[in-house]
């Protein structure tokens, strides 16, 4: 997934390209990187930057650079995400070869006892069993229910995925791809998504009380200390993904997040439950605060530096019961020992 914003801004007119961008052309008038033409990835949205590519064709996606693993199916996972015992890629090439096992995946660790075991091996939450959704991605939490078992589908206000996903309405034609079969993206006016605008690198720190935007701390300096205040529509929890994470590593000696570091906490104070420290170069789980604000705190130290991170942002409604940001592969806010501190 590529994120090319700092808030999820749209075009509605041609654009003149600069001299290192490439023209998407008249069709859709997007300007991209020039050295995003022929990457494997499909910016422009109707695959004309991967249409001339010479007779080797397009390059498959770089998921090395994003500190990821390349699915056989062509897409991405974190590398922590490698060998954990769910089948992330959705084709379990993520899952095979795995050292000291036989090929297929692994046994998934125990899920807690406020989650519920899915048939699939992963966990969602025990209070979404039952509630009409697919949240286990199998439909096994919603077998066996006084009701009857529901048809497959997603809600009124929900997109669905041809894979099976609900994701919420309005992430359909974004320019992201939420379903991660891109078929949120499919068919959309003008053949494909609209990439959003290109804007500055968020400031250090400031207010965002947008119900979705992003978070960009790119190629930081020495001595930085920001904050950065997210407040939501009431009645909703603030749903975070990491898309870049590189900061320096923990300490060596105790393993702790002493250095460069980001802090979330489930308030806008520092007297609010601390939610996650992170540091190192492995991409953060999703992480869902327990109300409508979150505080995000950069810290750098004096010495060295790395990439920085990006991390994208949203609105969910605490009652909502879609299962969006559920599974084995979303961190609860509240679970600790998901995180480095």
């Amino acid at each position: 997934m590529k994120v090319f914003a700092t808030f999820l801004l749209f075009l509605g007119v041609a654009l003149a390209c600069d001299s290192d961008e490439y023209d998407c052309g008249a069709g859709n008038g997007y300007c991209i990187p020039d050295n995003w033409e022929c990457d494997g990835w499909d910016d422009c949205s109707d695959g004309v930057d991967e249409s001339n590519c010479g007779g080797t064709g397009p390059q498959e996606p770089d998921c090395v650079l994003a500190h990821q693993r390349p699915c056989d199916n062509g897409g991405c996972v974190p590398l922590n995400w490698v060998c954990d015992g769910m089948d992330d890629c959705g084709d379990n090439s993520d899952e095979e070869n795995c050292p000291g096992v036989d090929p297929g995946p692994l046994t998934p660790t125990q899920c807690s006892g406020t989650q519920f075991e899915c048939a699939n091996g992963h966990c969602t939450y025990a209070s979404w069993v039952c509630d009409g959704d697919n949240d286990c991605g199998d439909w096994s939490d919603e077998q066996s229910c006084s009701g009857g078992n529901p048809d497959p589908g997603c809600p009124s206000d929900r997109f669905e995925c041809d894979n099976g996903r609900c994701i919420l309405a309005h992430w359909e034609c974004d320019g992201y791809d939420d379903c991660s079969d891109n078929s949120d993206e499919d068919h959309c006016p003008g053949g494909g998504g609209i990439n959003p605008v290109v804007n500055p690198e968020t400031p250090c720190g400031g207010q965002l009380k947008e119900d979705a935007g992003v978070i960009t701390h790119l190629n930081y300096d020495n001595g930085m200390d920001c904050e950065w205040e997210i407040s939501v529509s009431d009645g909703n929890y603030v749903y975070m993904e990491f898309t870049s994470f590189e900061l320096e590593s923990a300490s060596s000696s105790s393993g702790t997040c002493n250095y460069d570091h980001v802090e979330i906490y489930d308030g806008l104070s520092n007297d609010a439950p601390l939610l996650a420290k992170l540091c190192g170069d492995e991409l953060p789980k999703p992480i869902q605060s327990t109300g409508n604000r979150v505080s995000v705190q950069f810290k750098s130290d004096v010495s060295i530096t790395k990439d920085g991170f990006e991390m994208r942002y949203y609105a969910v409604a605490i009652d909502d019961g879609s299962g969006e940001g559920s599974g084995s592969n979303v961190v609860d806010a509240r679970d600790q020992d998901a995180f480095i501190f």
